[in-house]
């Protein structure tokens, strides 16, 4: 991470499994992407509703991540950064099988973001992708194999 930070690359991490990361880890992230027990985990704050969702994000921008994505299933992902937060919806799907949504949605926003789009374009996509995973049964199976902008 420090090496990744010293060179100009962006930084993702996926909290899973959850546990309690030091100040001086989360000051080397450009992009959280915790779910919502994740996020309740990392700062010890119960997280039960959009508002509070809000408050722990706020709580770890403080602690030097770069922007906080709280992927939060079917309700879609809350972007929350220096300058606001912003509710990504997610489509209408019948979830059949939500295992490695998360992955997928890590995954998609990491390719998306490298290919040049834009933070809030590779978010966008990144749910789409997450969102079409969740239809078929297997993590890796259900996965969607598409290129930014073909979602």
């Amino acid at each position: 991470m420090r090496l990744a930070k010293r060179e100009g690359v962006t930084t993702i991490l996926d909290p899973a499994p959850c546990r309690r990361l030091a100040k001086r880890i989360l000051q080397l992230v450009d992009i959280l992407t915790p779910n919502e027990t994740e996020l309740a985990e990392m700062i010890g704050l119960p997280v039960k509703n959009k508002r509070d969702i809000e408050r722990v994000g706020e709580a770890l921008l403080q602690s030097g991540v770069g922007e906080v994505l709280a992927t939060c299933g079917g309700r879609g992902v809350c972007r929350l950064a220096k300058r606001g937060q912003q509710w990504f919806p997610a489509p209408r799907v019948r979830a059949v099988d939500t295992v490695g949504a998360g992955d997928c949605f890590n995954g998609a926003l990491a390719s998306a973001l490298s290919a040049g789009l834009a933070v809030e374009a590779a978010i966008r996509f990144a749910v789409k992708a997450a969102a079409h995973s969740v239809t078929r049964p297997g993590a890796q199976p259900s996965f969607p194999h598409l290129i930014p902008g073909e979602v």
